[in-house]
């Protein structure tokens, strides 16, 4: 095994040696003592008194004694060197490692924001057509993304700066929108040009505009509504499109149905039969400030995750005898 494949490994050993060379150091010194000891107690006893033991000559070591204890002393030396050495060289590829795949999943997530731009505008697109009065399912076109909002429009959401993010989005545009030239109607420029049919279907609360809100946990953009679950089941709704909502917390938190689904599922599912789920906190507050309830868990969780919600809730409220 080597020392880069298992720097503890060497270590251990390096300290292993250093434990091995202090002991043969202490137990020569021991044999010098006793030796001394034994060369007092051979002396004539007959003597009026007894004179104090010099033992300075006799706890003196051979050159060879010396030689041994130096060459080991070096050897402990030079494996603890090389185990630091490998340890340091683990520790900077793990870092390298590491920062290769952090940079792998900036451009995934690079990659899946740019798409989900572009089913964002045309998706719009597709809306603005069917508000027009046009049925888009007998427009062969309608199912090219590239005929419908413009090759330069593609281009522009592609070539965007993702760094800018927030500075120019965030209030519904597209990028490079603006810039399309197609022969079909134009498509909304934000969320509040869509038509009151669409929003009601989306089960939008009517006295509160919807807007696009940036998710809390993956820092995605998402379409507020009061329901996400039923958003995303609607007919009209793209895959695409993320729906979620803000908890009624004190810090109005927003998340995805995504991310609350699995955050929920993480929790219900997750852990044995006497574990302690409830309650069930907002991801950002306390639960001393605030606890999840039955509806805002209703209008995200699907019909099984909300009977394992409901049945697990149960099963807390019974009195446990111990």
């Amino acid at each position: 095994m080597t020392a880069a494949a298992d720097p503890d490994s060497e270590r251990l050993i390096s300290q292993m040696l250093v434990d091995d060379l202090s002991f043969l150091e202490d137990q020569a010194a021991a044999e010098a003592f006793q030796i001394a000891h034994m060369m007092a107690s051979s002396k004539s006893v007959d003597e009026d008194e007894q004179q104090p033991i010099d033992m300075s000559h006799d706890l003196t070591l051979t050159t060879t004694e010396m030689d041994l204890l130096v060459a080991l002393r070096s050897v402990a030396d030079d494996s603890m060197e090389v185990a630091d050495a490998a340890y340091a060289q683990s520790i900077y590829n793990e870092s390298d490692a590491e920062i290769t795949r952090d940079y792998q999943a900036a451009l995934k997530v690079a990659a899946e924001e740019r798409r989900t731009n572009l089913d964002h505008a045309f998706a719009l697109r597709l809306e603005a057509v069917r508000d027009a009065g046009t049925d888009d399912t007998d427009i062969e076109m309608m199912k090219d993304a590239d005929q419908v909002l413009g090759k330069a429009a593609v281009e522009n959401i592609f070539a965007e700066d993702l760094n800018s993010k927030g500075k120019e989005r965030g209030k519904g545009k597209n990028p490079g929108e603006e810039e399309a030239e197609d022969p079909t109607p134009p498509a909304p420029t934000s969320i509040d040009d869509l038509s009151n049919a669409a929003l009601l279907q989306l089960d939008f609360d009517q006295s509160d505009q919807p807007r696009l809100l940036k998710c809390g946990i993956c820092q995605e953009p998402f379409l507020q509504t009061k329901n996400p679950y039923n958003a995303a089941q609607t007919p009209n709704s793209s895959n695409r499109i993320s729906f979620g909502q803000v908890f009624p917390c004190p810090g109005a938190h927003g998340y995805c149905i995504d991310c609350t689904t699995s955050y929920l599922r993480s929790k219900l599912e997750d852990g044995g039969s006497d574990r302690i789920v409830f309650p069930i906190r907002c991801p950002e507050c306390s639960p001393l400030i605030w606890q999840m309830d039955d509806d805002t868990a209703a209008s995200v969780l699907t019909p099984d995750l909300l009977e394992v919600w409901h049945h697990q809730k149960l099963l807390e409220s019974i009195p446990k005898v111990f």
